[in-house]
C-alpha cells in the first residue's frame, strides 16, 4: 500500500457462503448472535443470508428473519442475496 490514508472494504461472506455449505443448519438464534458479533467487532459490510427456496438450501430457510435482525445495524451495508 503507498497511500496509507486509503480505505479497505471487507466483505464478510461467512452467515452466507460459510453456511450454506455446511450440513447441519445453525439455530436462527445464534446466527443472530453471530451477525451481531461481526457488527460490534467493525465490519459494516455482510453478507447476512441469501434468499433461496427452503427445500433447496434448509440452512437459510430463515433468511427472512436473519435479515431483519440485521436491520438496526448503523451503517451496514446489508447484503442478502436474492435468488
Amino acid at each position: 500500500m503507498n497511500n496509507p490514508n486509503q480505505d479497505v472494504l471487507i466483505c464478510e461472506v461467512g452467515p452466507r457462503d460459510g453456511l450454506q455449505s455446511v450440513a447441519r443448519t445453525m439455530p436462527t438464534e445464534d446466527k443472530k448472535r453471530w451477525l451481531t458479533a461481526l457488527h460490534a467487532a467493525g465490519l459494516r459490510e455482510i453478507e447476512v443470508t441469501s434468499f433461496v427456496p427452503p427445500k433447496l438450501m434448509p440452512q437459510l430457510a430463515d433468511a427472512a428473519e436473519i435479515r431483519g435482525a440485521c436491520a438496526h445495524f448503523a451503517r451496514l451495508t446489508n447484503r442478502g442475496a436474492r435468488t
